[in-house]
């Protein structure tokens, strides 16, 4: 009687037998992965970006230069230079987000010119991230950029005072497609300059300025209004092939000052842009 109740519970026994050696595996493959991840998150920075550099500034526009990365790949900074201009750009590497199958790292870029102006220096911090699912994006991500900063990188194409500034913003992509997207970006208003080909160079004072940015089917949508207000001045959009549409409104130019030719409505559009970014 009890040798029949031992082979009744045999296959039990080797069931948990299994699944216990199924577990062991599992919380090997775990430590390991987590072993040599903290292996490598603490080598020296500089291991890891020396051998990028040159391929970095292969591809980066001739007025980038990097410096020697400091500190370890866990957390780090580098320094950098932009069109003559000095920032230094800090990571650390977020533990908490691994919970949820992503990689991510806290970053800030910070000017470090000689403005004894604090508040107009040149900022933006905030995290990125890469999930094992393949999604990548950023959260949390605020900053603040001069209007010297802008104007520099106008080429005197334009130009503008006080700062603008970045509010929140939150971007995933996945599979070619935008999705929660959420963020603002604002200006309080002041002196722009510009230049008409019919009547050379103009300057106006406009009111503040609100920039919207989120998501809708699968694109990266923007517009820009008088903040305070829904009516849209320009507005934006990005698919996720890199297709970048552009609409200015009749109301832009009435913001502006500016005629108009044609009699048409303030919502109508006057011009539309068109181009691949990437």
């Amino acid at each position: 009687m009890v040798i029949q109740i031992f082979r009744l519970q045999t296959p039990y026994l080797k069931l948990a037998c299994d699944f216990f050696m199924l577990k062991i595996r599992h919380y090997v493959i775990i430590g390991s992965v987590v072993f040599i991840t903290i292996l490598v998150a603490n080598m020296p920075a500089r291991v890891l970006f020396d051998p990028l550099k040159s391929n970095l500034l292969l591809n980066a526009p001739s007025q980038l230069k990097i410096g020697e990365a400091k500190g370890s790949v866990w957390q780090g900074q580098i320094n950098l230079e932009v069109s003559g201009k000095f920032f230094t750009a800090y990571w650390d590497i977020l533990q908490s987000q691994w919970f949820k199958g992503r990689f991510a790292l806290a970053f800030s870029v910070t000017n470090q010119g000689p403005s004894n102006n604090f508040k107009n220096t040149d900022w933006i911090k905030g995290n990125v991230f890469g999930s094992i699912f393949g999604k990548v994006g950023c959260f949390d991500v605020n900053g603040l950029v001069s209007a010297d900063l802008i104007n520099q990188f106008a080429d005197g194409q334009f130009s503008l005072e006080n700062n603008v500034v970045l509010n929140s913003l939150d971007l995933n992509f996945k599979n070619n497609n935008f999705e929660a997207v959420k963020g603002t970006v604002n200006w309080p208003g002041g002196l722009i300059g510009f230049y008409d080909p019919s009547r050379g160079q103009q300057q106006v004072v406009l009111p503040a300025l609100k920039g919207s940015i989120s998501s809708q089917k699968g694109k990266l949508m923007g517009n820009l209004t008088l903040d305070g207000s829904t009516d849209v001045l320009v507005s934006a959009e990005i698919d996720g092939k890199g297709e970048a549409y552009v609409a200015i409104r009749k109301r832009m130019l009435d913001v502006l000052g500016q005629s108009w030719n044609k009699t048409v409505d303030p919502d109508d559009v006057i011009l539309e842009v068109q181009q691949a970014l990437f």
